[in-house]
């Protein structure tokens, strides 16, 4: 499982986090990096965001991944993870290492990462959820990493 795990979040370059607002859930597309171990996935958004405003209220938070194409055939043969956790906001002498990887994976976003709006939040990974095939469904504990 953690390879199939490490290799989605090598290749992928987004995924959809989901945030909680007091009635609904909200879902974003978002740019990220991980620590090499797993437990840790690091992304970045605007202050002036309803994602920002809901992880302030509530910092659990899913992050969901998957390799699937464009295709219908794709689906069965597709994997998909959702990385369950809670994101802290970073400050700035603390994301040093992961803005750097950040940039380095998505040139095009430098401005945007760099940004003086712009948090990067951490993820600490609780668990993840794998889903194969559309219906295998597993799970890997971050303590199992």
């Amino acid at each position: 499982m953690k390879s199939k795990v490490s290799s989605i979040l090598q290749k992928e370059q987004f995924g959809v986090l989901t945030t909680i607002s007091i009635k609904f859930p909200h879902m974003s597309k978002v740019a990220f990096v991980h620590d090499k171990d797993l437990k840790s996935i690091y992304f970045i958004t605007p202050s002036r965001t309803r994602k920002y405003d809901n992880i302030m209220l509530n910092n659990n938070v899913a992050l969901f991944l998957d390799n699937a194409k464009k295709m219908s055939a794709d689906i069965c043969n597709s994997i998909g993870i959702t990385a369950k956790g809670t994101a802290i906001a970073l400050e700035e002498h603390e994301c040093i290492e992961a803005l750097e990887k950040f940039i380095i994976k998505y040139p095009d976003l430098r401005e945007f990462a760099k940004a003086e709006n712009s948090v990067m939040f951490k993820l600490h990974i609780d668990r993840y959820e794998i889903v194969e095939k559309f219906k295998h469904v597993s799970s890997l504990k971050a303590d199992d990493l």
